[in-house]
């Protein structure tokens, strides 16, 4: 199975948050585990606006371990259909959020994410909630 990891999940690793540790060893001893190019803007745009030299060193190496996913055309369909659902049903959540649902979705796989309020609402999602 391909998991997707979440930005919250990044976060939460480079805070080296126990659970989120364990999970993710575990994940990787059985499963693909990829990040979209989204995540990996997400997590570069804010350590380097807060200049987090340190965390941005180790993000650049867990990188070396995770492939990065790029949008492609079915992902970005998906992404358009699902902000057009969302739009019409007055539930709108934020471009990056569907991108990054569509992605997972259009590799079959699964999104790991702590953001189950929000992203529970991109159709035919399959979410994994590690809290």
């Amino acid at each position: 199975m391909k998991y997707f990891l979440d930005t919250n999940i990044i976060i939460d690793l480079m805070d080296n948050k126990p659970l989120v540790m364990d999970k993710l060893k575990n994940l990787w001893q059985e499963h693909e585990v990829f990040i979209s190019d989204i995540v990996y803007y997400e997590i570069l745009r804010g350590f380097k606006y807060k200049e987090a030299e340190r965390k941005l060193k180790v993000f650049h190496d867990f990188c070396k371990h995770i492939p990065v996913v790029y949008q492609s055309y079915e992902s970005i369909v998906i992404a358009a259909e699902n902000y057009a659902l969302l739009k019409r049903s007055g539930i709108l959540i934020e471009d990056d959020d569907i991108l990054i649902g569509a992605v997972a979705i259009a590799h079959n796989g699964i999104l790991v994410t702590n953001n189950a309020r929000h992203l529970s609402r991109i159709q035919d999602i399959i979410l994994e909630v590690w809290q």
